[in-house]
């Protein structure tokens, strides 16, 4: 099923308002952004690159769930839920724009 960008859902102007919120930070290609498992203490904009949201299974294996780009909010579930984090999301290509808000 298709979803758009959170970018194009909530609008270019709160988009742009979140961003200033935000640190700026650079991360290379397969950098791990979010662990399976952990706290969810923050989430991620996504201005630049792509990332890619796995699933681990009971064997050790991943199942890749998602690939996301630009214009996406990455672990805003398991913040609204105060659980920890379903998905691992690693960086696919370089990010040379990925904002992180939270603690």
């Amino acid at each position: 099923m298709y979803q758009p960008p959170r970018v194009q859902v909530i609008g270019e102007m709160l988009w742009s308002r979140l961003r200033a919120l935000t640190p700026q930070r650079v991360r290379p290609a397969r950098s791990m952004l979010l662990r399976q498992g952990d706290p969810a203490t923050h989430v991620i904009l996504l201005d630049s690159g792509s990332a890619l949201v796995t699933l681990a299974g009971a064997s050790g294996g991943q199942t890749l769930l998602a690939v996301r780009g630009a214009g996406e909010l990455l672990g805003e579930l398991a913040v609204l839920d105060d659980r920890p984090r379903t998905a691992t999301v690693i960086a696919r290509r370089s990010l040379s724009r990925a904002h992180r808000a939270g603690s």
